[in-house]
């Protein structure tokens, strides 16, 4: 369903491949800093020093780096996490969380009480995203001369010191207080937390059955760039689920529903599925999926108050190629 991702120091023969990270990264800023910042990469000099001492991970892909973390040490206490990137198109796995937590461990082993950073204080994405990971903001008036040394060099770069923020953290990761963060308060979790979820529970279902055949498969329907209308699933040991299926009000009643069902249908009996399953409310498309060979095979009721959840399943007949193969 997605690539098995890990956290390891970085290799020599990783560092050519890390500027293409922070520039393809840096695409996401645009707007937020001037295009001359976002043009920056760290020199292959910089990345070999910090490789050589221990202070350089990268989150690898199959073997290709698609992320990396980059520690220096400023102060005598502290470790700074200079740049930490992911690939965008590797984001929303949680790769942020890891890199940020392997610095974290790194500092606390050499002895190191906290770990600090810069980062923009009005990206949606920055701040509250390592405010989630323990850092707070530090004033002004209590920077060190190392840290106001880092926002002056920022200034001269271009950006603007009112829109950063340093913030702080102890090296250590209190698990006691994590679980007591859980029972203590909700919080509503970020696309990249829940996909993290979804991850570890595939990679220990792959684990159990020896099955590690999960794929994404979804299909779209755009207008002028917009999506109108789509089905959103995975195939995985034979079954194909359907999370999602959505068609705009507008677009409704044009065949788009179905031309996606037969479409998703298609795909997961060529990966070889015999089964796909979905769920919907009574007040959505039960009797449009009856209608395309459905059945119910359980029901909820009450879920949500008043309404019923329907799982519904329909076995998928191999295709014309699927049956010549068997039978050669």
């Amino acid at each position: 369903m997605t690539h098995t991702y890990h956290i390891a120091p970085a290799r020599p023969q990783d560092l050519p491949q890390l500027p293409a990270i922070e520039l393809a990264a840096a695409r996401l800023l645009a707007g937020h800093a001037p295009q001359s910042v976002l043009n920056e990469t760290t020199s292959l000099d910089v990345l070999r020093r910090a490789q050589r001492h221990g202070q350089l991970w990268v989150a690898l892909a199959a073997d290709e780096p698609v992320g990396f973390a980059h520690a220096e040490l400023l102060e005598r206490d502290a470790v700074h996490l200079e740049e930490i990137d992911v690939h965008p198109d590797h984001g929303r796995r949680g790769l942020g969380t890891k890199l940020v937590r392997q610095v974290c461990e790194w500092a606390a082993r050499h002895g190191f009480e906290s770990v600090t950073l810069t980062t923009f204080r009005d990206v949606p994405w920055n701040m509250p995203f390592y405010g989630r990971l323990g850092f707070s903001v530090v004033p002004a008036d209590q920077l060190s001369a190392s840290l106001r040394a880092v926002i002056d060099d920022e200034t001269r770069r271009g950006l603007e010191p009112a829109g950063r923020v340093v913030m702080k953290r102890p090296s250590r990761w209190s698990e006691v207080n994590e679980m007591n963060d859980v029972a203590s308060r909700p919080v509503d979790p970020t696309p990249e937390e829940v996909q993290y979820l979804e991850d570890r529970i595939y990679e220990f279902n792959a684990s159990a059955t020896r099955i590690a055949d999960g794929a994404w498969l979804a299909f779209f329907v755009r207008e002028r760039q917009r999506i109108v209308a789509g089905i959103c699933g995975n195939t995985w040991g034979g079954t194909c689920e359907v999370r999602q299926f959505w068609v705009e009000q507008s677009q409704r009643g044009r065949g788009l529903g179905t031309r996606l069902l037969q479409a998703a249908e298609q795909e997961a009996r060529r990966r070889g599925c015999t089964q796909i399953v979905l769920m919907t409310f009574s007040f959505q498309a039960p009797s449009f999926y009856e209608r395309h060979g459905f059945e119910v095979l359980a029901t909820i009721e009450d879920h949500p108050r008043g309404h019923r959840n329907l799982l519904m399943r329909k076995h998928l007949a191999p295709t014309r190629h699927d049956r010549s193969s068997s039978q050669a």
